[in-house]
């Protein structure tokens, strides 16, 4: 638990709006700059392997990201495991490890709530939208 709450907070202090204004104390928010401030959410523990999963939030690119035990024992290594390039709407959510660490599951399309309204296609991406279902392996 230590370790969420410790990552949690490393990402937070790393990636949070404040460190625009900590470039240049003399220069106000931008509103561009606060609604662009990425964001982490989603932490999950992998069951085993000492993984943690979440997702990141920047500039409306969705992705999933993990840490694992660096190599040498001392500290994590993060790296991004999905490669959304568009601010094009669509949620990420729903992680999901396998047992063994090794590959992880996401719910990807729409915005994840159960309601009867089509999926949101800000974007106009003009083949539509879908939920589905991913899995991606680590292959690290």
């Amino acid at each position: 638990m230590k370790l969420i709450v410790r990552l949690t907070a490393s990402l937070l202090i790393i990636w949070s709006p404040l460190g625009f204004a900590a470039n240049d104390p003399g220069q106000a928010f931008t509103i561009q700059q606060v609604l662009s401030a990425p964001f982490p959410s989603g932490l999950i523990v992998a069951p085993a392997k000492g993984r943690v999963a979440w997702i990141f939030n920047a500039e409306g690119k969705r992705n999933i990201w993990i840490a694992e035990p660096a190599k040498d024992g001392k500290g994590y290594t993060a790296h991004q495991v999905t490669k959304y390039t568009d601010d094009d709407g669509q949620d990420i959510g729903d992680l999901a490890w396998a047992p063994d660490a090794e590959s992880i599951a996401y719910v990807r399309g729409g915005d994840l709530e159960f309601s009867e309204k089509p999926y949101p296609n800000p974007a106009d991406i003009t083949a539509g939208v879908e939920q589905d279902v991913w899995v991606v392996a680590m292959s690290v």
